[in-house]
């Protein structure tokens, strides 16, 4: 963009010159009608290609920065993605974790019943093993 400005700058120069050295041979030369026309037109259409020149750099520019926005919005979409895909695998593996906590909480509240019953019949044969030495002792 920068060198299509200098490439304006240095036409509107070199334009200036010239009609500065028309002006100037103006007096001594004379130029038919349709020298005249020629001339403006060959001045005029010089000035609409730099213009146009100078949009079509504008319009790469503008594409390019419209391609890097897409390219950060894709980024930007993707890295959303990959973040929902991490919540929902630590969600799932929370879920999993809860599961496995309340089995082994029932497995414990299993071991622990089967201990008391245990305990139980431990004292029970404890007692009757008791009772049983002092009905030999009286034998």
């Amino acid at each position: 963009m920068l060198n299509s400005l200098q490439g304006l700058r240095w036409l509107s120069h070199g334009y200036n010159a010239a009609d500065t050295a028309i002006k100037e041979s103006a007096a001594q030369a004379v130029y038919t009608p349709a020298e005249v026309q020629f001339l403006g037109r060959n001045y005029r259409q010089r000035i609409l290609q730099a213009q146009l020149r100078d949009k079509d750099l504008e319009v790469k520019y503008l594409r390019s920065q419209l391609a890097s926005v897409i390219e950060a919005a894709n980024i930007k979409e993707e890295s959303i993605k990959a973040a929902d895909d991490v919540i929902r695998t630590l969600r799932e593996r929370e879920e999993a974790a809860k599961v496995g906590r309340s089995k082994a909480q029932l497995a414990l509240a299993e071991k622990a019943s089967a201990l008391q019953t245990c305990q139980f019949q431990t004292e029970t044969l404890l007692a009757e093993v008791t009772q049983c030495g002092k009905a030999l002792r009286r034998l």
